[in-house]
């Protein structure tokens, strides 16, 4: 219970914070390590990741993808894909078009880096959503 009041201050804004550099991301998830070796009373030097699987829970990194995921996804019929600009039907036609953006930075935006993301699921996934939520394909 403690351990998902944790939860929603992570994952609050994630999406915007997600992409911060690695010296402020490495602090939150040493964090949340050492709380879940409490919660399965394990040894500080229990490996944490097979208890993130066996609790069903997800590091920092892999929630800040799974929230631009979703979020991409919702908005993914107001965004351009290759089908529309070369107006054939092409293996990648599925594929979100990426803005054309000079700075670094920028490339690492939650709009840029939601777009990438979404386009590495399986096409299959887009499809299926259609039909389904996409979270419920993520619970697999």
């Amino acid at each position: 219970m403690a351990y998902y009041a944790l939860q929603s201050h992570l994952t609050y804004s994630i999406d915007c914070w997600g992409a911060a550099s690695g010296q402020y991301i490495t602090p939150i998830f040493r964090i949340q390590k050492r709380i879940i070796r409490i919660m399965a009373m394990k040894s500080r030097r229990h490996p944490a990741k097979e208890l993130f699987k066996k609790l069903g829970l997800l590091t920092p990194p892999a929630c800040c993808v799974f929230k631009l995921v979703i979020a991409t996804h919702r908005n993914h019929r107001n965004l351009e894909t290759r089908r529309f600009l070369s107006g054939r039907e092409t293996r990648r036609s599925l594929y979100l078009e990426l803005p054309d953006i000079r700075l670094e930075a920028s490339k690492k935006s939650p709009t840029c880096t939601g777009r990438k993301f979404y386009n590495s699921l399986p096409n299959t996934w887009k499809l299926q959503s259609e039909r389904r939520p996409l979270r419920t394909l993520f619970k697999k």
